[in-house]
């Protein structure tokens, strides 16, 4: 009985280096949706009362806009060729592991002609939160070059 007295102490601390080692100090988070995908779907619009050209192109981008003096990161981007008129359904998909914590993710969506030239254009950030699971947002695209209103 007096031999197994003494092993408790060599084992107890066995184990317990063992457990520190396998953890490094830090503590396994469960498989959550802070690990997984955050959906972006909505829609894409103007409110002029006329026609998207046939031919047009929606762009609609999830970009990191947390440097003010360099150009956004681009999380994810749909590119859409409408076969109606707006508004457009837009979805995006991101691993919240690819964007960095300290990351201001925003949508940008852009409308353009079939010659290539931009007709319209979000003018506001449009912040998106990705600790939801899904977000939902409508784009409201001002007009933008020669025949816009001023």
């Amino acid at each position: 009985m007096a031999y197994f007295a003494s092993l408790r102490v060599p084992v107890l601390l066995a184990t317990l280096t063992l457990s520190a080692c396998a953890s490094n100090g830090e503590v396994a988070a469960p498989a959550s949706a802070e690990q997984g995908k955050v959906n972006v779907a909505g829609t894409v619009l103007y409110r002029e009362r006329i026609a998207l050209p046939p031919g047009s192109t929606v762009t609609v981008r999830l970009e990191d806009a947390a440097l003010m003096d360099a150009p956004a990161k681009l999380l994810a981007e749909q590119t859409i060729k409408p076969e109606g008129q707006v508004p457009v359904p837009f979805q995006l998909q991101v691993s919240r592991g690819s964007v960095d914590p300290h990351a201001r993710p925003s949508l940008r969506a852009t409308i353009t002609g079939p010659d290539g030239q931009m007709l319209f254009t979000t003018m506001t950030h449009e912040a998106v939160d990705l600790s939801q699971d899904t977000v939902d947002r409508m784009l409201v695209l001002q007009r933008v070059g020669p025949n816009a209103a001023k």
